[in-house]
């Protein structure tokens, strides 16, 4: 994992954090693309970089993915029978092209839903009808990590009809749910 210094003088993207110097540590705090930065090197974990100034700020994170679009959103949701978890770049861009009706307020989605099950790699969340659910993944290629795999409305229709849910989505009922570019999850619902 890299966890080196971005000289200043770098030109980076909106939202990466760099170093200024002013701080005893060698960081500081400088503002980019309006985000205030803590001067802390970014991380980058399996999806790229990491962002811990999303926490709690789903929408945020939304926003921010729609431009760059890999990253981990730390703990920018939260459920209180799941704890905070994180939203994922690929799972962003997922909801956008599969589930949008979820996108206006995905903290507020998440929140009207209870915990219905729990195994030992994910939590489903639902509401009472069934018909709203969101999964959150525990494990992340085996480490402990607490991720939302998928959020949707089956009663959300598309105007030729048909729900928004794509093959191998939790909510088709048939093959995988697995992010873009990951190995197959088997359901267990």
């Amino acid at each position: 994992m890299w966890s080196g210094y971005i000289p200043s003088s770098l030109d980076v993207s909106p939202g990466v954090r760099v170093l200024d110097g002013s701080h005893p540590w060698g960081g500081g705090t400088r503002t980019i693309a309006g985000r205030e930065s803590t001067g802390v090197p970014r991380e980058a974990g399996a999806n790229g970089p990491i962002y811990q100034e999303f926490y709690h700020d789903a929408q945020g994170a939304l926003e921010h993915f729609k431009i760059h679009p890999n990253g981990d959103a730390i703990g920018a949701l939260h459920h209180p029978d799941v704890g905070d978890f994180d939203l994922t770049g690929d799972i962003a861009a997922k909801l956008r092209n599969q589930h949008p009706e979820v996108l206006g307020d995905l903290q507020g989605f998440i929140s009207k839903l209870k915990k219905i099950s729990e195994s030992p790699n994910r939590i489903v969340l639902a509401s009472d009808s069934r018909q709203q659910r969101a999964a959150v993944r525990l494990d992340y290629d085996g480490a402990a990590k607490r991720w939302l795999l998928t959020a949707y409305d089956k009663g959300a229709r598309r105007p030729t009809g048909e729900t928004t849910d794509a093959p191998g989505s939790l909510g088709s009922g048939e093959g995988t749910n697995a992010p873009p570019g990951r190995p197959p999850v088997p359901p267990s619902l």
